[in-house]
């Protein structure tokens, strides 16, 4: 009976292309991102499953659901308390080395969610912190036995000998 609803509906049971397929998922993103955009609480459920994060990452490898997946993994790292691990992302250099100056650009927001600590990200509020404040903090930070993700991070990116050039150019060609 269902087989002959969809025939009914104009469901042919033929392949959809390779094409359409992402096209689907693009959709699937898109509408994803407008629902934590709209529904907090759902950008904070998804940002606790690293799998779902991973996934999110290796759409970012197709120009069709680039934009989208940059999109909705921006939305869901900034209500991640935890600072994600790119090294949970299989072969990360490959991705950031495969992004077009565009991609690039729009890849930074979600860079920028990685690699600075939640205290350490910008907010209306500005603090003045005193120089004794700050070597406070960092002492605290430097004896600390746990590595950061951050400093995980920054590991990742400082490996990725082409990505410092790259972000130069970007910088340069928004300058002129």
């Amino acid at each position: 009976l269902e087989l002959e609803e969809a025939r009914n509906s104009g469901w042919r049971g033929g392949r959809l292309n390779e094409r359409a397929v992402w096209e689907m998922r693009k959709q699937c993103l898109q509408l994803l991102r407008d629902l934590c955009y709209s529904t907090p609480a759902l950008s904070e459920q998804l940002s606790s499953q690293r799998n779902f994060l991973v996934f999110l990452f290796s759409l970012m490898r197709n120009t069709i659901t680039f934009d989208e997946a940059v999109g909705l993994t921006e939305e869901v790292l900034a209500f991640r308390g935890e600072i994600f691990n790119l090294a949970l992302v299989p072969d990360f250099e490959g991705l950031v080395e495969s992004l077009s100056k565009r991609q690039m650009a729009f890849f930074c927001r979600v860079l920028a969610l990685v690699v600075f600590e939640v205290e350490e990200r910008p907010s209306e509020e500005l603090k003045i912190t005193t120089a004794a404040e700050l070597v406070a903090a960092r002492r605290e930070q430097a004896v600390s036995p746990a590595v950061k993700n951050t400093d995980r991070n920054h590991a990742i990116l400082l490996r990725i000998r082409s990505l410092l050039p790259r972000m130069i150019k970007l910088v340069l060609v928004h300058a002129a």
